[in-house]
C-alpha cells in the first residue's frame, strides 16, 4: 500500500517515488537503511515503465549538462557521505529550490526557461552530490525540468528518464557495496504488480490536469522540500 500511493504520486507528477515511499516505509522498518535499499527494484521498475509509456514524449536536447554533470557528482557525494558534514549542501540546496519556486511565481520569469547551463550545472552537482550520498537527488532535477516550461507530457517523461538512469546507477552501487540482498530485494518485487498499478492510475490522472496545475503542484512541494532542507541544516 505505501508503494502503491507513492507510484501513484509520480504516476500525475513525475516525482516523489522514493520520498513518499521513504517516508512511509522508514517507520515501518527497523532500519532507515533498509527501507531506502527496498526501494532500489521498485523505483527501477517505475522509472523504466513510465519511460516506455512516455517514450515519444522525452527528447534530451536541454537536459546534457544537467545528467553529464549528476554522473560526475556522484561519486563525489559517496565520499562526503563519508567525510564531510551536510549543512552546507543542504543550505545551498534549500537556496535552490527557494529560487525555483520564486522563478515560477513571478509571471515574468515564469514565462521565460532558463539557460540549460547556467541552471542545468548546478542542479546537476547538487542532484548528484545528493545521489551519491543521501539517495535523495530529486528535487535539484525537479527544479531544473520545471525551470524549462516543458508541457505536462514532457515534463514527466523527462522526470522519468533521468531518474531511470539514477536508479541504474544506484543499484550498481549497492551491488558493489554488497547491500542489495536477498531480504531487501523480494518485498520490493513483491510490490511491483502494485506500484504499476498505482502508476496508471496517476498517469490517468496526468492527462486530466493542466499544465497550470501540474505546475502549481510541483512549486507548492519545491516549496515544501526548501523549508525541510532549510530546517535540516540548522535542526
Amino acid at each position: 500500500m505505501a508503494l502503491f500511493v507513492a507510484a501513484l504520486v509520480q504516476g500525475a507528477t513525475g516525482f516523489g517515488f522514493g520520498l513518499v515511499g521513504l517516508g512511509i516505509l522508514g517507520v515501518l522498518l527497523a532500519e532507515f537503511a533498509d527501507a531506502s535499499v527496498v526501494l532500489a527494484v521498485p523505483s527501477l521498475a517505475l522509472t523504466g515503465s513510465m519511460l516506455w509509456r512516455l517514450r515519444r514524449r522525452v527528447k534530451v536536447d536541454r537536459m546534457s549538462p544537467l545528467i553529464v554533470m549528476s554522473i560526475l557528482a556522484m561519486p563525489v557525494g559517496v565520499l562526503a557521505l563519508k567525510h564531510a558534514r551536510p549543512e552546507g549542501l543542504y543550505v545551498a540546496l534549500s537556496l535552490l529550490l527557494a529560487g525555483a519556486v520564486v522563478q515560477q511565481a513571478v509571471p515574468r520569469l515564469a514565462g521565460r526557461r532558463w539557460h540549460p547551463l547556467w541552471l542545468g550545472v548546478p542542479c546537476g552537482i547538487f542532484s548528484g552530490l545528493l545521489s551519491g550520498a543521501f539517495n535523495t537527488g530529486g528535487p535539484p532535477v525537479v527544479a531544473y525540468v520545471t525551470s524549462q516550461r516543458f508541457d505536462r507530457f514532457r515534463h514527466v517523461g523527462v522526470l522519468a528518464l533521468v531518474f531511470f538512469l539514477f536508479n541504474v546507477a544506484r543499484i550498481i552501487n549497492l551491488v558493489a557495496f554488497r547491500m542489495l540482498t536477498w531480504r531487501l530485494v523480494l518485498p520490493g518485487l513483491a510490490a511491483v504488480p502494485a506500484i504499476l498499478l498505482g502508476m496508471l492510475i496517476g498517469m490517468r490522472l496526468l492527462t486530466r490536469m493542466s499544465d497550470r496545475v501540474l505546475r502549481i503542484i510541483v512549486s507548492v512541494a519545491l516549496f515544501l522540500l526548501s523549508v525541510r532542507y532549510f530546517y535540516l541544516a540548522f535542526f
